[in-house]
């Protein structure tokens, strides 16, 4: 095994953690060294494992992987839990995005309406051809009356989406509120 490649020797590694059908298995960085295809093997494997009912601690640096397995995460800094839950609760964003496409030459109307009706401008979702707006709240009742509102007006909907918070935003903000607590 002294041979074997850094990726080799992880895949060995998690193989045999495995095999005796732990009901805990603790991960450190377990896709280090493999290559892409490796790592969405590996990660097949873990999530496989916790479906069957391991519980999983996985500590990782890579937080797009993250979220790609875990449906629970703790940021830890300083020794301290800063900050801990449900990935989903802690990825939610209190607002939901409409993109709409405005009718021929009447890309300022529609801004100009969907303003009156409590939705504000996202040039950040703009695509050609398609404006996009937030709704702040975004509660069910809410989306349904921006889309009727949308709808009636003659407006053509082409998705709403309800955008998610990267677990790499929600680290910074926990890591630079501890930092502030730090502070004197």
């Amino acid at each position: 095994a002294s041979t074997w490649s850094k990726g080799m020797r992880q895949r060995a590694g998690l193989a045999a953690a495995l095999l005796s059908d732990p009901e805990l298995l603790v991960l450190d960085e377990p896709t280090d060294g493999i290559d892409p295809l490796g790592r969405t093997a590996i990660r097949r494997v873990i999530v496989e494992a916790a479906a069957a009912g391991t519980t999983v601690f996985l500590n990782s640096h890579l937080l797009a992987e993250t979220e790609q397995i875990c449906d629970h995460v703790a940021v830890l800094a300083r020794g301290r839990v800063l900050l801990e839950g449900a990935l989903e609760g802690l990825r939610a964003v209190d607002r939901v995005r409409i993109r709409v496409r405005a009718r021929d030459d009447a890309e300022g109307a529609l801004a100009a309406w969907a303003e009156t009706h409590g939705l504000r401008a996202d040039p950040a979702g703009d695509r050609p051809g398609i404006q996009a707006f937030l709704l702040d709240g975004g509660d069910d009742e809410a989306i349904s009356s921006a889309l009727l509102a949308l709808l009636q007006g003659g407006w053509h909907v082409c998705d709403v989406q309800r955008p998610l918070k990267a677990l790499e935003a929600i680290l910074a903000e926990a890591v630079a509120g501890d930092d502030a607590e730090e502070r004197p």
